[in-house]
């Protein structure tokens, strides 16, 4: 999944032009302190939205769902997640907040006590020096993980010459205290070999998310990247900002 591809899904569940809820107050966008402000709306609306806002084009929080995560670990081994429930993104901590309302940049940290994933999982090939295959239930934790966000943005007419916020290139730089992982049902359901394969993967999980860690968290990416899209789509650069 693409970020495009998970834009158009946001998107989709709302055409109309959405109107700025009367909970969040408009900021300026010359005010020197935006970024402040911002945050201080984003806190505020943020328990308003654990259940989706349909107006704002922002899907259920609590959990997340989506169809599919295709890990891309190394080259001896593949991954894929189905059926995914992502929880612990409405209990976000926002940390550094800085937008730069002239040259339309904007680098935000997002602070989570504990993400859980919990999907169905294929996975098949070499994990570190062990060979793995299997097909199951499936647990991902990250403990204390920070993502910063850095991205562009940009205000476009549309084709009403309405103008819109669109998003630019995005950087993403995150750490994680510790990562857990659990797969049921390894190896055709051999409990032995799954249970030595699960003590193997949390005795060395360190280096385990070397390899699974930077897929999962450019998912991430694209689920809060896809949701300030979808919000700044929803309605017109005027309704969002005063001047």
């Amino acid at each position: 999944m693409n970020f495009h591809t998970l834009i158009l899904l946001l998107s989709a569940v709302v055409f109309a032009r959405a109107k700025l809820p009367s909970y969040i107050t408009k900021c300026s966008i010359s005010d020197p302190k935006l970024g402040d402000c911002i945050k201080n709306q984003v806190i505020t609306t943020i328990p308003k939205v654990i259940n989706g806002d349909k107006n704002m084009r922002i899907p259920n929080l609590d959990p997340f769902h989506l169809t599919e995560i295709e890990i891309e670990a190394t080259e001896t081994l593949t991954l894929k997640l189905l059926d995914i429930d992502i929880k612990g993104l409405d209990k976000v901590k926002l940390g550094n907040f800085h937008v730069d309302g002239k040259k339309m940049t904007t680098n935000v940290e997002l602070i989570f006590d504990e993400i859980d994933i919990t999907g169905t999982y294929d996975i098949k090939g070499q994990l570190l020096i062990l060979p793995i295959q299997g097909h199951g239930p499936a647990k991902i934790t990250m403990k204390n993980a920070k993502f910063t966000f850095e991205f562009d943005w940009d205000v476009k007419p549309n084709d009403k010459g309405v103008d819109y916020i669109v998003l630019g290139e995005s950087n993403l730089h995150y750490t994680t205290e510790r990562s857990h992982y659990h797969f049921d049902n390894l190896f055709n359901g051999d409990k032995a070999l799954g249970d030595q394969m699960n003590a193997f993967i949390e005795e060395n999980s360190e280096e385990v998310s070397k390899d699974i860690e930077p897929s999962v968290s450019e998912t991430i990416k694209l689920v809060v990247m896809g949701i300030f899209q979808s919000v700044s789509s929803s309605m017109p650069f005027s309704d969002i900002f005063d001047p």
